[in-house]
């Protein structure tokens, strides 16, 4: 991954991270899932504390300038990978820790990989292999 590329990942951690931190009182772990392709590109978050996992329900402005900035810099990142690699995520996957600590995950082929729900009685915690 080359310096840029690197960059926007620390940028996107540290925006989610502030995000749950401003959005959620009390979290364990979060998770944000970009998926992107020509036709859209959409957020969606999720966090846990204890064996609890809920939607962030916060301010809707703060949540709507959240989600259009961080999805800015997914839609970079997903361009540098693709010219760095030669292959275009197709979904990406942000987990932050109360810790703050930090990993994304990428999938180049499977777009439905890691969708967030809790419809049909899922948890809407993503499941990572």
């Amino acid at each position: 991954m080359n310096e840029e590329a690197s960059a926007l990942v620390i940028s996107i951690a540290k925006k989610f991270i502030e995000y749950a931190s401003t959005a959620a009182s009390s979290w364990d772990e979060a998770f944000l899932r970009f998926e992107g392709n020509n036709e859209a590109t959409g957020l969606t978050s999720i966090y846990r504390f204890g064996e609890k996992s809920s939607y962030f329900d916060y301010d809707d402005e703060l949540e709507f300038d959240f989600y259009s900035d961080v999805e800015k810099d997914f839609v970079k990142l997903q361009s540098l990978i693709l010219s760095d690699n030669g292959k275009e995520f197709c979904v990406c996957l942000a987990r932050i820790d109360s810790d703050y600590n930090y990993k994304l995950y990428y999938e180049y082929e499977d777009s439905k990989k890691w969708f967030i729900t809790k419809m049909g009685g899922e948890s809407g915690i993503p499941v990572l292999d």
